[in-house]
C-alpha cells in the first residue's frame, strides 16, 4: 500500500472514533509503529507484508491515539473498526496471531505462527521413514 492509502485508512479509523483531527500518518524505518499527538508512524517493515497487515497495523496506531494498552476495550475497538475492510482478528495476548476475513481466508499470519508451522514440517518430515 502507498502512504495515501495508508492515510485513507487512518483517516477512516479517525471518523469512526470521532477524532476530530485525523493523524498524519508517516512511514520510517523504525522498529515498531506509535501514535503520538497528530502523528501515526508505521514502520517501514510492514510494506512487505500482505495488505490486511498493513491496514491493521494503522488502525492499530490510530486507536492508541485514544487508548492505552492493549486491553478489552482496545481489542473491541480495534475488532470493530477492522470489520469496516472484513479483517477479523484472532488475538495471541496483545497482538493477534491471524488476519482472516468473515469466509474464513486467512489474510495474514504472525512470524511467529510462521515459525512454528515451518518446525512441525520440519519435525514431521526428519520422523518420517525412508522406504
Amino acid at each position: 500500500m502507498k502512504l495515501d492509502d495508508l492515510q485513507a485508512v487512518a483517516d477512516l479509523a479517525s471518523d469512526y472514533l470521532k477524532l476530530h483531527n485525523p493523524p498524519k500518518v508517516v512511514i520510517k524505518d523504525i522498529r515498531r509503529g506509535w501514535c503520538h499527538g497528530n502523528y501515526v508512524v508505521i514502520p517501514q517493515f510492514a510494506e512487505k507484508y500482505s495488505e490486511a497487515y498493513q491496514i491493521y497495523y494503522a488502525v492499530h496506531e490510530v486507536i492508541h491515539c485514544v487508548v492505552s494498552g492493549h486491553g478489552p476495550r482496545f481489542k473491541a475497538v480495534e475488532r470493530a473498526i477492522l470489520a469496516l475492510w472484513d479483517i477479523i482478528p484472532t488475538y495471541a495476548k496483545a497482538y493477534p496471531k491471524y488476519l482472516h476475513n468473515a469466509a474464513g481466508q486467512e489474510l495474514h499470519k504472525s512470524w511467529r505462527e510462521k515459525r512454528k508451522e515451518q518446525k512441525r514440517v520440519t519435525q514431521t518430515i526428519q520422523m518420517t521413514p525412508i522406504v
